[in-house]
């Protein structure tokens, strides 16, 4: 989106893997951030936006009061650091408390939003906010996550490709470089962006079960293949997610149905799926269990310091959840959002929230 023209825009990014590219070390017993740079082509995307006169905001789910915990990664601190701190007054930088983001940005009237999170670009996408996928700038690795998808029923996601034959494919991608970097939980993180970029559907649960080498076209990858299941039959999947059409047909396949499937499948399908196939049941059933306990704790570790987010919306007999509506222009004394009476029309913004 060019702003070269006279409308001047509204546009907000991200702080965390947008522009600070930082992760949560997971094993240690005390919390300790690692911090792996500066997006600086966004930097100076931000910098550049603000000179031609748009407004610009950085709006994160971290809760504010919980980042004086760790004064080195305070927002304030790295602006500072970098030099740009006059640029963002403290009405230019949003917490939302864990909360998706897509309601603040409507309120915000944000024409244009940068982000990392594959729940939040969804979440925005629903809400008809444009939003740019940060992590596509970095440089793929060689090493691929694929993943074996299962529904309630027993039935597996497989993907038509749009390249080539046209084969099927199980979905998954390459791991980005700086993914690889933190490590097998940033290997975890880039299937599950991979999977959600893919299909609009957010991973709850993952377990590895097999590694395997490939050479395509004289290039060799490693293949990470992962076992996920969903709790529900036939979860939906959608592919105008996706940025570029790579898959152009999903379908849920039983066991029984998975022969006629697999011999018009690409060779890293065939060979991750007649593993699977070996695996028994009951084994797969308990690491799915297992792999969900793990992910629960993970979540729960990330909440506690304040990054994360917070997956309950309220409920309970008589509660109404807000109405939220896209100011015209973003006010320059943010403090809440607005919240709509019943009997005013309003825009409702659907969100996905992946179940923990």
């Amino acid at each position: 989106m060019s702003s070269n023209s006279d409308k001047k825009l509204n546009i907000s990014f991200d702080w965390d893997n947008t522009i600070s590219m930082s992760y949560l070390d997971e094993e240690s017993v005390e919390p300790k951030f690692i911090h792996q740079g500066y997006n600086q082509e966004y930097i100076d995307k931000m910098i550049n936006y603000i000179k031609e006169g748009n407004e610009v905001w950085i709006v994160t789910s971290r809760v504010r009061e919980l980042e004086d915990e760790f004064p080195q990664e305070r927002i304030t601190y790295h602006l500072r650091t970098l030099g740009i701190i006059n640029y963002f007054p403290p009405e230019r930088i949003i917490y939302t408390n864990r909360e998706l983001k897509a309601p603040t940005l409507l309120h915000l009237g944000i024409d244009l939003h940068h982000d990392d999170d594959l729940e939040e670009i969804i979440a925005c996408r629903e809400a008809g906010i444009p939003c740019i996928r940060a992590l596509e700038i970095h440089e793929d690795s060689n090493q691929v996550g694929k993943g074996i998808i299962s529904d309630s029923s027993g039935k597996i996601l497989l993907l038509k490709r749009t390249d080539g034959q046209k084969k099927w494919d199980l979905p998954g991608g390459h791991i980005k470089e700086i993914e690889l970097e933190r490590g097998y939980q940033g290997i975890v993180d880039g299937y599950e962006r991979e999977v959600a970029e893919e299909t609009g559907l957010l991973v709850p649960n993952e377990q590895e079960i097999y590694r395997f080498d490939n050479y395509f076209n004289n290039k060799h990858s490693q293949i990470i293949v992962f076992f996920t299941q969903f709790p529900s039959e036939e979860p939906p999947v959608d592919l105008k997610i996706q940025d570029k059409l790579e898959n152009s047909e999903a379908v849920w396949v039983l066991k029984d149905n998975l022969p006629a499937y697999l011999n018009h499948s690409t060779e890293v399908c065939q060979e991750a799926v007649e593993y699977w196939l070996s695996i028994d049941d009951e084994i797969l059933r308990e690491s799915a269990y297992l792999a969900s306990q793990t992910k629960k704790w993970s979540k729960m570790k990330k909440r506690l310091i304040g990054y994360g987010k917070n997956k309950h919306t309220g409920g309970g007999v008589g509660h109404t959840k807000p109405n939220f509506k896209k100011s015209k222009s973003g006010p320059s004394d943010f403090s809440v959002l607005e919240e709509e009476k019943e009997d005013k029309k309003s825009l409702k913004v659907k969100i996905n929230k992946k179940k923990v």
